[in-house]
């Protein structure tokens, strides 16, 4: 119970839309971000689950038309930016079938929430700010000082 008579401040509009139109996932040359959660209780940052999530991320974007740009594997998160490429490009193709590769090459069938939330960059310096916050995540969450020392993150235009 409040303290005080004053009304409570309302909480912040949570009903957003988190997900792209439909075409956006498969437009050539599009740079899209892409976000999802590990299924409650669920690491990923145990040795084979990160190895599973990089190597199936790694294994299966040429194969839905996208080039990887940069990731960063958090705890009970993953973050992803992936270009489509000129032909047969799904991102949303792509994320569903990387979930559920890297779920069984890590022996864990429950290992990701349903869902995931995506966004586009709108020009280069937008690509740049969507890649620095991927890297910069576990530098914000105050698991390193710098992104260079997180051993669960990669980016083509920061190769180490």
């Amino acid at each position: 119970m409040p303290d005080s008579d004053e009304p409570a401040e309302p909480l912040p509009d949570r009903h957003h839309p988190h997900r792209l139109s439909p075409g956006a996932y498969t437009r050539p040359g599009a740079v899209v971000f892409i976000s999802t959660r590990a299924r409650r209780g669920v690491l990923f940052l145990t040795p084979h689950i990160a190895d599973a999530i990089t190597s199936a991320m790694r294994d299966t974007t040429a194969r839905h038309g996208l080039i990887l740009g940069a990731y960063c594997i958090m705890p009970d998160h993953l973050h992803v930016v992936v270009t489509i490429g000129e032909s047969n490009g799904d991102a949303a193709g792509w994320i569903q079938f990387m979930k559920r590769e890297a779920a069984k090459r890590s022996g864990v069938p429950a290992l990701w929430q349903r869902s995931f939330w995506d966004r586009h960059a709108r020009d280069y310096e937008d690509v740049g700010k969507k890649v620095a916050y991927v890297l910069n995540n576990p530098v914000r969450h105050k698991l390193c000082e710098s992104w260079e020392e997180w051993p669960y993150s990669w980016s083509k235009w920061r190769e180490r």
